[in-house]
C-alpha cells in the first residue's frame, strides 16, 4: 500500500497527463460507463463549514477512488488553507486498499483546473483574446494558470474579487508566470463582464454575480464555484437567455448550483440543457456553432474525475517502485 502526500504528488504528475485522463473522465461519463451514487455532503455553519465525499467506478477501470473533500472558508483568517482533501484508492475487483493520496486539495484543484482548461479548449469564441477571472482564490490561480498555458490566444485577463487585496495578490502572482499577458483589475462585475470573450466564475457565491443585462453575444461563462445546493454564482435569467447550457453532469446539476435554481425557480427545463461536456469532447454533440452563441457550461465535479486521478497516481507509483527494483 502506497501513503503519498502532496509534494511527492507535484514530483510524479504533471500537467498533460492529469488532462488527458480528466478528459477520458468527462467522456465516460456521458458514455454511461461510470456508475456513480450523488455526492454526499453536509454543511457545518458554526465552522462556515463543508464536506463532501465522492466516488466513482469506471468500466475497464482497474481501481476506484474515495475523496473526502472539505472546504472551511474561516480558515483563511487563521492562515490555513480554505481546501483539504484526501483520496483513498481501492482495487475495482478485490476491494483492497491501495493507495492513500494525503493530497491536501493539491489534486482537486489540479483535477478541477484540468477540467476548466478543457471546457475552454472546446466551448470559447475562436477569436478570443480576453479572459475574465471572477474570484481571486487558490482555484482562480489554477484555471488562470492551466488556461493561459494551453491557449496563446488571450492577451489580456480581467481579474475581480470583493477582495481587493486577494486580487492584487493574484494579479501580481500571474503577472510573473506570464510577462507577455496583461493583467487588469476590474472595478466591478458588469466591468469585467463587459470586456471578457471568457469568463470563469471561481467563488463560493450563494446570489448570482453575472446578470443578463451585463452579457453581450458571443460570450462563454463557465461556472467552476456553484458545486452545492445553496450556491449560484449565475443568474436564474441568464441561464434562459443562453444560447447554448452544457453541464458535466445532468443528474448532479438537477440538484446542485444555478442551473437547479433555474429549474426551481422554472426558468429553465432540463430539455434546455443542451449536453454534457463529455459528448461534445466525444464529438458526439455540437458545441459552440458560432462567435455569436452566449454559451454558459457548468461543472459541479465529478467523481470519475477522482477515480481517473487516482488510477493516474497510483499507476505512476507503481512505475516508481519498479524501476527502484531493475
Amino acid at each position: 500500500m502506497f501513503i503519498v502526500n502532496k509534494s511527492e504528488l507535484k514530483k510524479i504528475i504533471d500537467f498533460p497527463s492529469a488532462l488527458e485522463e480528466i478528459k477520458k473522465s468527462f467522456i465516460a461519463f456521458s458514455e454511461k460507463k461510470v456508475l456513480a451514487p450523488p455526492p454526499f455532503f453536509f454543511d457545518l455553519p458554526e465552522e462556515n463549514g463543508e464536506i463532501c465525499l465522492k466516488t466513482a467506478l469506471i468500466e475497464g477501470l482497474p481501481t476506484y477512488t474515495v475523496k473526502i473533500v472539505s472546504v472551511f472558508k474561516s480558515n483563511e483568517k487563521i492562515g490555513l488553507p480554505t481546501l483539504t482533501g484526501t483520496m483513498i484508492v481501492f482495487n475495482s475487483k478485490t476491494g483492497k486498499l491501495l493507495a492513500v493520496l494525503n493530497e491536501d486539495g493539491w489534486l482537486t484543484n489540479l483535477r478541477t483546473a484540468c477540467a476548466g482548461a478543457l471546457v475552454d479548449r472546446s466551448f470559447r469564441q475562436n477569436s478570443a483574446r480576453n479572459l475574465g477571472v471572477i474570484g481571486a482564490g487558490n482555484q482562480a490561480e489554477w484555471q488562470t494558470r492551466l488556461v493561459l498555458g494551453q491557449n496563446k490566444g488571450y492577451q489580456t485577463v480581467y481579474a475581480f474579487d470583493i477582495n481587493q487585496k486577494k486580487t492584487q495578490q493574484y494579479i501580481d502572482r500571474m503577472r510573473s508566470l506570464f510577462p507577455t499577458v496583461s493583467f487588469v483589475i476590474s472595478a466591478s462585475i458588469g466591468q469585467l463582464v463587459e470586456a471578457a470573450d471568457t469568463i470563469f466564475t471561481v467563488t463560493p457565491a450563494i446570489e448570482p454575480l453575472i446578470l443578463p443585462e451585463m452579457v453581450k453575444k458571443g460570450v462563454t461563462i463557465i461556472g467552476i464555484g456553484a458545486d452545492m445546493p445553496q450556491k449560484c454564482e449565475i443568474s436564474p435569467d441568464l441561464y434562459a437567455k443562453a444560447d447554448k447550457i452544457f453541464v458535466d453532469s445532468l443528474e448532479s446539476n438537477l440538484l446542485l448550483g444555478g442551473v437547479s435554481r433555474s429549474i426551481n425557480q422554472k426558468k429553465i427545463t432540463p430539455e434546455n440543457i443542451s449536453g454534457e461536456i463529455g459528448e461534445v469532447l466525444a464529438g458526439k454533440r455540437e458545441g459552440r456553432a458560432n462567435d455569436r452563441e452566449i454559451v454558459i457550461v457548468n461543472l459541479v465535479g465529478l467523481g470519475s474525475q477522482d477515480t481517473f486521478i487516482g488510477n493516474l497516481v497510483y499507476q505512476k507509483m507503481v512505475n516508481v517502485v519498479q524501476l527502484a527494483e531493475r
